[in-house]
């Protein structure tokens, strides 16, 4: 049975490491700034500001061929207590932008970003051309394995509804260029398409882009 069309991205989710290891789903829990004005969705790239907190490497819609910033990590939901309303601890699927947490001595006045750290994680991604549009047909191939590609950002960054991110990978990059940030590392074999091609693929951390493979700071 042919994969159904029209599945849309839903950012990077991890799903093992390299070598076929498992992904025991280990997450580290990085403060995020009360008030940080930008959503975050799950399957995001994040990365450190200057004071230590998480932020999204990008803010702006569109074919990107390289990351703003190295990522930590892909970020994996939240927790926080708000400031308003009822005050009690929430868990969410994404950051709402501008959320204000509540100053006190269980969670330092900041919201809890829970990332996939691991600089050797796979992850599953949905494919979209240079304009970010699915593929319903002439996806990924066998070919597609071990090159390296860019990514797109939807409009809008964030799907608000679902709280996911709306991050794809960009089969039209695919390339050997050593300047882009993604590797495939396989197809996913699950979402075949009419013609025999494939609508997601498993991507890694090309070398030298994660935040942990540099050797500058922040």
């Amino acid at each position: 049975m042919a994969y159904p069309n029209g599945i849309g991205p839903t950012g990077l989710v991890p799903v093992n490491l390299i070598g076929g290891r498992v992904y025991n789903a280990a997450v580290r829990q990085i403060p995020i700034a009360s008030g940080y004005a930008q959503n975050i969705g799950y399957g995001d790239f994040v990365t450190y500001t200057t004071d230590g907190t998480i932020v999204r490497v990008d803010t702006t819609a569109g074919a990107k061929t390289t990351f703003a910033s190295a990522p930590v990590g892909i970020f994996l939901g939240c927790s926080y207590v708000s400031s308003t309303g009822m005050k009690y601890f929430t868990p969410n699927q994404y950051w709402p932008t501008g959320t204000t947490v509540l100053q006190d001595n269980e969670n330092y006045g900041y919201g809890w970003a829970y990332v996939c750290e691991d600089p050797d994680a796979v992850f599953i991604a949905t494919l979209t051309d240079g304009s970010g549009n699915l593929y319903t047909a002439s996806g990924a191939t066998q070919a597609n394995v071990g090159e390296n590609v860019g990514y797109y950002v939807g409009t809008g960054l964030v799907n608000t509804t679902t709280g996911n991110s709306i991050v794809s990978v960009n089969l039209a990059s695919a390339a050997t260029t050593n300047t882009l940030p993604l590797r495939i590392v396989d197809l996913d074999r699950s979402t075949a398409l009419s013609d025999g091609t494939y609508q997601r693929v498993l991507v890694s951390f090309n070398a030298g882009f994660h935040f942990y493979r540099q050797t500058t700071g922040i």
